[in-house]
């Protein structure tokens, strides 16, 4: 089977500041990535707002004065971008602030080429109306039809990205010629790049539907979690590991249950049925009170045995 290929980049991307694909919005999530302080150049930080895709650079003759300086810095860039949100560079001197924008400001990142790949691709110009969902996904318009964005936003993210793409090449080669979708498993629609050699950007995903952390109670039933062992049973067989079984990667859409993000393993992580087992006992108190018992007996099997046939008999009796 063809595998995609990625070869490490040396040469420097940045995030463009104004994307003619992206709808912004009012709301901001900011975060610090980077900050220092003298008594003679004052205080420079670079931060990021998550929500807007976009870096910014504050610089600032003075110090803070409490001991949260990311709360201070937040707070001042918040007020100027709200009266001039198209500048990316604040500089305040005696109270007097020049705002500008400028090019480079930020965390460059080095993605890498695909020199060849065993799934579709789309030109990161031809994804359009990308809109905010969560962290480094936002929802977006290819070809016409909806999908979920991931984006590629930082070094740190590469590995994460190249082991989903991996982890679904496995189990395409194992499950052939079938779909991933009808085994619980979001696929990779395709693999977004830019410029000439490509560079990666991110990938394309159907939308499977909410997060377990989203989903109300009552929206919740022990065939979601039946199908949820089903898959596991899928990973065991392609003798891949997902890594992060948890609230956050299980989604939910009607009666179908989809695993997202392959990307890394948590930290002390045992493995996938011991996570599921764990999942099942801290989500045991939403599902219909008739079915708390039989869920609570299949956590215990599978987080003290690890038997995935014993939850799903469990799971299937009758009261």
């Amino acid at each position: 089977m063809k595998v995609t290929e990625f070869i490490s980049e040396s040469t420097p991307k940045w995030l463009p500041f104004q994307d003619s694909s992206r709808l912004y919005t009012t709301e901001h999530d900011v975060a610090m990535h980077g900050y220092g302080t003298s008594p003679l150049r004052g205080t420079t930080a670079s931060l990021y707002d998550r929500v807007q895709r976009r870096w910014y650079q504050l610089n600032i003759d003075t110090s803070p004065d409490n001991g949260d300086p990311e709360s201070w810095l937040t707070k001042i860039l918040l007020h100027y971008i709200h009266e001039q949100s198209h500048c990316n560079v604040i500089t305040i001197t005696n109270g007097h602030a020049k705002l500008s924008l400028k090019p480079n400001v930020g965390r460059p990142i080095r993605p890498p080429v695909i020199s060849s790949s065993s799934l579709p691709i789309a030109d990161y110009h031809d994804v359009v109306n990308k809109t905010y969902y969560d962290m480094s996904v936002d929802t977006c318009l290819w070809n016409g039809v909806k999908y979920m964005y991931k984006q590629l936003e930082f070094d740190e993210d590469i590995p994460r990205l190249q082991r989903e793409v991996r982890c679904r090449e496995r189990l395409h080669s194992v499950l052939q010629p079938e779909s991933l979708s009808p085994h619980g498993i979001c696929p990779i629609s395709a693999l977004v790049v830019d410029g000439k050699p490509p560079r990666l950007c991110g990938f394309l995903m159907p939308d499977v539907g909410s997060p377990l952390i989203r989903v109300p109670t009552g929206a919740l039933g022990a065939s979601h979690l039946m199908s949820l062992l089903e898959t596991l049973k899928c990973l065991r067989a392609a003798g891949v590991v997902h890594g992060d079984i948890c609230e956050r990667n299980v989604c939910v859409d009607a009666q179908s249950i989809h695993l997202i993000d392959f990307g890394e393993l948590a930290p002390d992580y045992i493995n996938d049925i011991v996570a599921t087992g764990k999942l099942f006992e801290r989500i045991g108190d939403r599902l219909p009170f008739q079915e708390r018992g039989r869920i609570g007996q299949a956590a215990i099997v599978l987080v003290n045995r690890e038997d995935l046939d014993g939850a799903l008999s469990i799971l299937s009796s009758q009261d």
